[in-house]
């Protein structure tokens, strides 16, 4: 599937494979493995900048671009897969609803933050979703946590603290509620994608891109149609009744639907950025194992500062400045995210991807 929270205990999953027993560096594809895991982090940097870019500049609607990036970039993706098996059995699955609908929610949320957070102090909050997926891979899966788990999550609430406490007060209360609603999305995503079990029966990099293609493009039709719903119910209600309900004043109006800006952000980030990131993601862990994969992603917001700092000059994005807070809050994030991963490389370390073909 796409990002997974929690990469707890793959490596004790595969030690037992024909691959233990290679190391990594001993493997000719983990150096193509690698280069995969930088082209993917790079993608969700972009992906972070484009989104604060397109809040804070275009002024997009929210709820029509979240959904209608997920559709074209679920689009791509099956275009990019070609045909195949395991479409119609995807659509079967009561997962892919519960997944798909899951991921476009969060996308959402995280798109309405960026109306109130840059796209680092984004990233930053975003990686509470390390807390909360040890913490529902512990309550669902029984999974241990250990001390330098511990140690390594009061860094990362450390470090969003310090990215909360920098913010202007006037935004960082929405900012930290939406970046919240988002991470738990997340992390309930990939509690869901870690019992799909079509996800699980696919064998290829294209077969996991047609099942993710197919919930991407399923559940942005489901989540946009519940959205039209809900906005015409907004429409026939007086605004005196629609200001007493907080979740009908959010929906969009009908002008939402159609706004040639929202519209053609949204397709520019489901085909540019949104896809050959869930692609390139894909075949990362496929490539390189999991562990790596993470292990890398966590230098995730010096790529987001340095996007988002070179975009500020020569684009109306909004002036940002690099604080030491804000500069505290990177280090405290990468390096508690860094000591756990470290900390599990260094007892057993991680197994290089399943050599898995493309096709």
């Amino acid at each position: 599937m796409r990002h997974r929270t929690f990469p707890l205990d793959n490596a004790d999953q595969r030690a037992h494979s024909p691959n233990a027993s290679r190391s990594a560096a001993g493997n000719p594809d983990m150096k193509k493995g690698l280069v995969l895991c930088g082209v993917t982090v790079l993608f969700w940097a972009l992906y972070a900048v484009y989104v604060r870019y397109a809040a804070a500049v275009w002024s997009i609607e929210p709820m029509v671009f979240g959904s209608v990036a997920t559709l074209t970039a679920g689009l791509t993706m099956l275009v990019i897969a070609g045909p195949g098996d395991l479409g119609r059995s995807t659509l079967r699955d009561p997962h892919t609803w519960a997944y798909g609908l899951l991921d476009v929610v969060s996308i959402t949320l995280a798109v309405g933050a960026c109306f109130f957070a840059t796209a680092t102090e984004l990233v930053l909050l975003l990686r509470v979703d390390v807390v909360f997926g040890l913490t529902l891979a512990w309550l669902v899966f029984g999974r241990r946590i250990r001390n330098t788990d511990l140690i390594g999550s009061v860094a990362i609430l450390a470090g969003c603290a310090l990215a909360a406490a920098q913010m202007p007060p006037d935004n960082v209360g929405y900012a930290v509620l939406l970046i919240a609603l988002a991470s738990l999305s997340r992390v309930a995503v990939t509690v869901i994608s870690e019992r799909h079990p079509t996800s699980n029966a696919a064998d290829t990099v294209r077969k996991r891109c047609r099942i993710t293609g197919m919930i991407m493009l399923v559940s942005a039709l489901v989540f946009l149609a519940a959205v039209m719903i809900g906005a015409l119910v907004k429409a026939a209600l007086p605004s005196d009744a629609v200001a007493l309900h907080p979740a009908l004043a959010a929906l969009p109006d009908a002008a939402g639907f159609i706004d040639p800006v929202t519209l053609a952000a949204a397709l520019g980030l489901g085909v540019l950025v949104y896809a050959p990131a869930t692609y390139f993601y894909l075949y990362a862990v496929r490539t390189a194992g999991t562990e790596t994969f993470f292990m890398m992603l966590v230098y995730q917001p010096i790529l987001t500062i340095g996007l988002e700092r070179a975009l500020r000059d020569v684009t109306p994005l909004p002036a940002f400045e690099a604080t030491p807070v804000l500069i505290a809050a990177i280090l405290c994030v990468i390096g508690g995210s860094t000591f756990m991963l470290g900390a599990r490389y260094l007892k057993r370390p991680p197994t290089p991807g399943l050599p898995v073909p493309i096709d």
